[in-house]
């Protein structure tokens, strides 16, 4: 599917990929069909990604969660609260909010809504 793509159920979740919203049981007494889920086709990120300056950007991906670092020279920084919704990827390196959006084996967006970042899939 299409990263963007939008899957609901009411009837069931997806074992291990959390969905990205649940509506709460608003109807009193409710057994069945009480739950609804929403999933968003993350695109795909995981991989080494040069950013330019010597820096480079290793994401381990589990459908919208990543995991990863960003590495300049010797030094390794891990990043946090790392997502992707859709082809929109958000993370924090260090001190820095990144945001920006997956085209292919490009990515591009702000630091902290400020100077620019590019990126280039490695491998």
């Amino acid at each position: 599917m299409k990263p963007g793509t939008r899957i609901v159920s009411n009837s069931f979740n997806m074992a291990d990929w959390e969905p990205d919203e649940t509506s709460p049981r608003v109807v009193e007494g409710c057994q069945t069909y009480c739950e609804a889920y929403k999933w968003i086709v993350p695109a795909k990120v995981g991989g080494t990604w040069r950013l330019g300056r010597g820096k480079e950007l290793v994401l381990e991906q589990t459908f919208q969660m990543l995991e990863g670092t960003l590495r300049q020279g010797g030094q390794a920084t891990p990043i946090t609260e790392a997502r992707m919704n859709g082809t929109q990827i958000s993370f924090v390196a260090g001190n820095a909010r990144y945001t920006g959006e997956v085209k292919g084996s490009r990515m591009q967006g702000k630091v902290d809504g400020g100077s620019s970042w590019r990126a280039t899939r490695a491998r």
